[in-house]
């Protein structure tokens, strides 16, 4: 299972999913640190990706993860 995690995750649960032999994807220290919620969501879709993050405020209208792959 690929996971993508936003950079609000804590490092030690980042590093928890590895040694649990998930793919994670960290957007941390990447250009795409700090992207919007709408950008974040649309690559997670693109790499087909579990999306984890802490953001409270993170909300796509009409976004539907029954059908977004």
């Amino acid at each position: 299972m690929k996971i993508f995690v936003d950079e609000n995750i804590p490092l030690s649960t980042v590093k928890e999913l590895v040694l649990q032999c998930y793919e994670v994807i960290d957007i941390r220290g990447t250009d795409d640190q700090g992207i919007t919620d709408e950008v974040l969501w649309q690559k997670a879709q693109d790499l087909q990706c579990l999306l984890i993050t802490t953001d409270k405020g993170f909300t796509i209208t009409g976004m539907n993860p029954t059908t977004a792959f």
